[in-house]
């Protein structure tokens, strides 16, 4: 292949593909880096890729750049990116390291998912599997875990833990008599109020 050709390949990638020095400077900055991070290529190259790791993702970084120097590859690791926006993009990345005539490790090429689509529609289905959708409160599947968590716990550590029961009064007379979206009215209140004590 050709260099354009090449070139031509990486641009019409929907991935960031990325490369940066061992010290992580960047040296090329694709076209759908610029669109999932917000910044350009001529913004982005020379500079350093912490430019777009948020604060407590700063770890990350010298184990990444310390495993590509004993010339590993680091393979679909999830973390999160930050936008030049501000917003936190989740991202799976894979980064293979660079080599140059003599075998030496030079750098590493990135190339960088966005996966916040996937991540907000497996959240979505967490919350609907274990939260209730009208009030928002954990409803029986999640009891069922959490108090089975807290059996063994107490069965494991010899400590004794007490379970609460909340009943609201004559919720079905108002369900009754004033019908459901007054009974829905009344568990979201009685929902926020719990979540604020």
């Amino acid at each position: 292949l050709n260099l354009a050709h090449f070139k031509a390949i990486v641009d019409s990638s929907d991935d960031a593909i990325i490369s940066k020095s061992i010290n992580g400077i960047v040296a090329s900055w694709n076209q759908s880096a610029e669109v999932i991070f917000g910044y350009t290529a001529d913004e982005m190259i020379g500079q350093s890729l912490k430019n777009i790791i948020p604060p407590d993702r700063l770890h990350e970084e010298p184990g990444i750049l310390a495993s590509i120097s004993r010339g590993e590859k680091v393979n679909h690791f999830e973390t999160q990116r930050m936008h030049r926006d501000g917003h936190l993009v989740d991202v799976s990345v894979t980064i293979s390291p660079i080599y140059n005539a003599e075998g030496q490790v030079i750098g590493a090429s990135k190339i960088a998912r966005d996966i916040s689509m996937a991540k907000a529609a497996e959240a979505e289905i967490h919350r609907l599997a274990f939260y209730d959708s009208l009030t928002g409160l954990a409803n029986r599947s999640l009891l069922n875990d959490r108090l089975s968590q807290a059996i063994i716990k107490s069965c494991r550590d010899s400590r004794v833990f007490a379970l609460l029961f909340l009943d609201l009064d004559n919720f079905k007379i108002l369900n009754d008599t004033k019908g459901h979206d007054a009974g829905d009215e009344l568990l979201k209140e009685a929902a926020l109020r719990l979540k604020e004590v």
